[in-house]
């Protein structure tokens, strides 16, 4: 029961993020969001089988964050908030606007990480307090949507993430089979490198065994 991941992003530019979790890939999941994630202000909650991912934007800044199925949304939207707070409180709600790819990570990134701790951890008041928040959220119009529904070409969640995972495993799996390759070749390098030097050894040996008996030594 904690925040897994969470960004903020520009459009489809990704501004700054940080995840908890390296155990799926968030990261993707994140930028096929936004591709059609509007851009004008709101608050929603896209769901699947796994996860949450409570979004709120904000003058056209995306403040998202992944969570567990079982994780409170007043909690999750509590850490927007103040993610929020933040940014626009700050020189870095001018910054958001023009800010480019990752450029922010040294500001924020940080900043997401303690937060995420300190929500993921933090204890409520109340034993219903998330029926309670259930309600109000319902008054207020925050949309409950299926993520399948906001990822681009129609995939699934669980699709990309497999997706992902057998990126990175054929990623490994190429960096090892280079990796022997490349020893190879240095072991080639180094055996021809070896053969050429004694053939030049044997080459200087006789020149100087016949320069030698041209003058009489022998």
């Amino acid at each position: 029961m904690t925040i897994l991941y969470s960004c903020i992003a520009r459009g489809v530019t990704l501004l700054v993020e940080n995840s908890a979790s390296y155990e799926h890939n968030f990261s993707s999941v994140c930028r096929s969001m936004l591709q059609n994630i509007p851009y004008k202000d709101s608050k929603v909650v896209y769901t699947s089988d796994q996860y949450m991912f409570p979004v709120i934007v904000r003058n056209g800044i995306t403040y998202l964050c992944a969570t567990s199925q079982d994780f409170s949304k007043k909690k999750s939207y509590a850490f927007l908030d103040e993610i929020i707070r933040r940014v626009t409180t700050s020189s870095l709600d001018q910054r958001v606007q023009h800010a480019g790819e990752h450029e922010l990570d040294r500001d924020l990134s940080i900043v997401l990480s303690q937060e995420m701790d300190h929500y993921s951890h933090l204890k409520e008041s109340a034993s219903n307090i998330d029926n309670l928040q259930s309600q109000v959220d319902e008054v207020k119009g925050i949309m409950i949507q299926n993520i399948d529904k906001v990822l681009s070409r129609g995939e699934k969640l669980d699709d990309l993430m497999q997706k992902t995972e057998d990126l990175e495993a054929s990623a490994q799996s190429f960096q090892k089979t280079a990796k022997r390759v490349s020893n190879k070749y240095k072991w080639m390098n180094r055996k021809t490198g070896i053969i050429l030097a004694v053939v030049i050894i044997i080459v200087v040996a006789v020149l100087i065994v016949i320069i030698l008996k041209i003058a009489g030594v022998f």
